[in-house]
């Protein structure tokens, strides 16, 4: 039996989550409440017997990624990344909320076919394959590090949600932890974006 343990986690609070700007594949550095949060995950980690750590290759994730496991080597895969937005990475959400594109893509998901936007199966099928190859090649206890939507995507798949109910499955805050365990290719969804870190449980 192959049996895998996978602690999804979010990067920490950045500079532009906090201002209220799409990061997408762009990319800011985690603030001092960012920093504070992850390094309290940190000390919930310690005892979980982490064995390997693999990360977005966004900066952002790969920040907190070192303040949760500072002496592990971080294996970066791209497949982990956030959504893809095009032309509205770098803009304030509140210059979006006009839309219509915008407004199907945060009220209609299941009709989202945004011209320079990844798709939402898209993410879910990179995702997957990511946790996949982590499954094949690692066995105990795995820290992977990536972003709010790309989570959800992950989850929608595996708990078989409709696409239209994806943002109904949870809130992904940043530093929350979501536990994965799969068996011989097969995940099971334990825990999904634990904040006890935060709470001091």
């Amino acid at each position: 039996m192959q049996k895998t343990t996978i602690y999804l986690v979010r990067h920490g609070e950045t500079e532009w989550n906090k201002k209220g700007i799409l990061q997408g594949w762009l990319d800011s550095p985690l603030t001092q409440e960012g920093v504070k949060h992850a390094r309290m995950l940190n000390q919930a980690l310690h005892i979980k017997n982490i064995e390997s750590v693999y990360s977005s290759d966004l900066n952002r994730a790969i920040q907190t990624a070192t303040i949760l496991a500072p002496s592990k080597s971080i294996i970066k895969d791209a497949r982990l990344r956030e959504i893809y937005l095009g032309e509205w990475q770098g803009q304030k959400i509140s210059n979006l909320n006009s839309l219509p594109d915008y407004i199907t893509y945060c009220n209609e998901p299941h009709l989202f076919q945004g011209a320079t936007q990844e798709r939402f199966e898209e993410i879910s099928r990179r995702m997957m394959e990511c946790l996949q190859y982590i499954h094949q090649h690692t066995t105990g206890n795995v820290l992977v590090v990536s972003h709010g939507v790309a989570i959800l995507c992950c989850l929608m798949y595996i708990l078989k949600t409709p696409i239209e109910k994806l943002w109904e499955i949870a809130n992904i805050q940043g530093t929350s932890v979501t536990t994965l365990e799969c068996i011989n290719g097969h995940f099971n969804v334990k825990t999904i974006g634990e904040i006890n870190h935060l709470n001091g449980k």
